[in-house]
């Protein structure tokens, strides 16, 4: 790299969007890249207004994939039917608000990859809606106090020498462009067409998690071939879905920094382990976790939260339960990790994952990735 672009990296870790140094990028950024950014702002608070109706939601989501484009950005399996989310009635508000946290989220990820190689970076705050409530990540150290996480969070993560990761939601947001309310809908349909709907309580069927009916199947023991066909099934959405998965914010950085500082790292997921070494591979961090990718096999007794997968990666790694970390997102990650002795960092996305966390005891929440890898970097 140039020594212009020496100067820029420099500026760019030390910035913040008040600074000097961000004013100084601020003014390099091209005016047209500058007025698209304000375009999207304005699009995402159209998106977002509780008052805005729908055709006029659906024009601004069109209205944004195209502006995206523009900037190069692959918007063709972003936003099925333009907004999907505003069909879900039991789940429009969460999910449009998702869908453009998440697109903002992505756009500011590649940007900020740009500009490490191309001397670019223009700035776009992140604020969003969550139930009527307005929450927008504060600047550095701060981040809604951790979630009320306990002081000992900096000994919890440094401490740590093996971290396992759920990949869903720590890592990236895997079904980021047909969201997991759809995915969840699809399952159920699946068992009723197959006459098993009754292996689901009323809650189950609401549920928006898409391992829920796989949860359920393993749990009455249902025919192994039935499960198999729902579990391929799934496994060939976690592959699609791959293509427009979302980065979890500073979730690159941070895996990368554990990685460069010899912790052991692995993903322990429900997922398929094939969908995320495929999506690990296209972020170049497949060689951080190298063998250590467990997914779910068909045996779904085995799904968190049983803690299976997080003994087994433990073994394969030679490591401790006391030496190990947990970053998950749900009660069944906090659960697992429980019963297999290993410490727990709960990470959530929105407020209602926070208090399903808080809910299932979670003692250390966090809202951002950003506190962990503060944390590494002055470690």
């Amino acid at each position: 790299m140039s020594s212009h672009g020496d100067d820029f990296e420099m500026l760019l870790q030390d910035s913040s969007l008040g600074s000097p140094a961000a004013r100084q990028l601020r003014e390099r950024t091209p005016r047209n890249l500058a007025a698209a950014v304000r375009l999207i702002a304005e699009l995402r608070e159209q998106i977002e207004h509780p008052e805005t109706d729908d055709a006029t939601r659906r024009e601004a989501a069109n209205e944004l994939l195209r502006v995206l484009s523009s900037l190069g950005y692959d918007t063709q399996n972003a936003l099925p039917d333009a907004l999907h989310a505003a069909d879900l009635a039991a789940s429009a508000t969460e999910t449009r608000d998702e869908l453009a946290l998440g697109v903002e989220r992505t756009a500011r990820s590649r940007r900020q990859e740009r500009a490490v190689e191309g001397g670019i970076i223009f700035g776009l705050t992140s604020t969003t809606t969550w139930r009527g409530e307005s929450y927008a990540p504060e600047e550095s150290g701060s981040h809604r106090e951790q979630m009320r996480s306990p002081v000992g969070l900096r000994e919890l993560i440094t401490s740590a020498q093996y971290v396992l990761f759920d990949f869903d939601g720590p890592i990236c947001r895997l079904f980021a462009g047909k969201p997991d309310a759809v995915v969840a809908r699809e399952q159920v349909a699946w068992l009723d067409a197959n006459g098993l709907g009754d292996v689901l309580t009323s809650a189950e069927r609401e549920d928006d998690n898409p391992h829920g009916a796989l949860l359920a199947l393993g749990r009455e023991r249902i025919d192994a071939e039935l499960t198999t066909e729902l579990e391929e099934k799934l496994t060939r959405e976690e592959l699609q879905a791959v293509q427009s998965a979302w980065p979890t914010e500073y979730a690159d950085p941070m895996i990368r920094v554990w990685h460069a500082r010899g912790v052991h790292l692995a993903v322990t997921t429900n997922n398929s382990a094939e969908a995320a070494r495929r999506y690990l591979h296209g972020r170049g961090l497949e060689d951080c976790f190298g063998p250590h990718i467990y997914g779910r096999s068909q045996n779904l007794q085995l799904l968190k939260p049983d803690p299976y997968v997080l003994q087994r990666a433990l073994s394969a790694m030679g490591g401790t339960p006391a030496a190990a970390l947990v970053i998950g997102d749900s009660p069944a990650d906090l659960d697992a990790a429980q019963q297999a002795g290993v410490p727990f960092l709960g990470y959530a996305r929105n407020q209602r994952k926070e208090a399903q966390l808080r809910e299932a005891g979670a003692d250390n929440v966090i809202g951002s990735l950003e506190v962990v890898l503060e944390l590494l970097r002055a470690h």
